[in-house]
């Protein structure tokens, strides 16, 4: 009987690590989401930038491309470790 309960002991507490684990990937699935859809933005914005010759549309896209960058980099400091405020433009 004690084999019994040691081992539906480590299975409950496989179960729960599994469920943690679970949890994890699909947090890490919506950041996915949300970082590719940012880096979309980040490369739309970059394009403006390349095409625009006026000083206030460049001004304008910078600012929007500072935000969405800082998004991105904030999630892969807590994901990675990646310094947020050394790697975003001013």
């Amino acid at each position: 009987m004690d084999d019994l309960a040691i081992k539906i002991k480590k299975v409950k507490a496989l179960t729960v690590k599994l469920e943690h684990a679970d949890k994890q990937i699909i947090d890490l699935l919506c950041e996915r989401v949300v970082m590719k859809s940012c880096v979309a933005d980040v490369n739309e914005l970059i394009l403006d930038i390349i095409e625009t010759r006026d000083s206030m549309i460049t001004i304008t896209v910078k600012k929007h491309l500072s935000e969405k960058l800082r998004s991105v980099f904030a999630m892969l400091n807590r994901l990675e470790g990646v310094s947020e405020s050394n790697s975003i433009p001013k």
